[in-house]
């Protein structure tokens, strides 16, 4: 799955590049398998990474393993924008597993920081998208 998502981007960039407008409609599972894909090469300490989406937001669900001592599972929700070169999240509610108080707000950058990295470091053309969040899959228009 993690192949057929990375080569939907790479036809529709194409013809972003070639000065064509263009889309590209990705469901739950391609999605989930490039994060997936991402996670176990150079992303964050997670497990069981899912990805959901709904009209209008997105859901992230899996588990943190940190130091090995505590594997907490978690539920991110939250918006995407793709703007220029960029994307963009507005993680609107995170909930985590059973976590002490004083602990809560560093697991939640533990989730936070990696993903922000991780999605500076995309490599996407400066194009202009417009992101389209619809039940069970997101829908990406673009123009040059």
């Amino acid at each position: 799955m993690s192949d057929r998502f990375q080569q939907k981007w790479d036809q529709f960039d194409e013809s972003l590049d070639a000065g064509t407008p263009a889309s590209v409609t990705f469901s739950e599972s391609e999605v989930t398998s490039r994060a997936v894909n991402w996670i176990n090469n150079d992303g964050p300490d997670f497990d069981d990474a899912r990805i959901c989406i709904h009209d209008g937001y997105g859901e992230a669900t899996g588990t943190l393993r940190s130091w090995g001592i505590f594997d907490v599972k978690f539920k991110l929700r939250g918006t995407v924008e793709l703007r220029g070169n960029r994307l963009l999240t507005d993680i609107e509610d995170i909930d985590i597993g059973s976590v002490p108080d004083p602990l809560h707000l560093w697991f939640e950058g533990q989730l936070e920081d990696p993903i922000e990295e991780g999605l500076d470091n995309l490599g996407l053309e400066p194009h202009t998208y417009t992101v389209i969040l619809t039940e069970g899959e997101i829908r990406i228009e673009g123009r040059p």
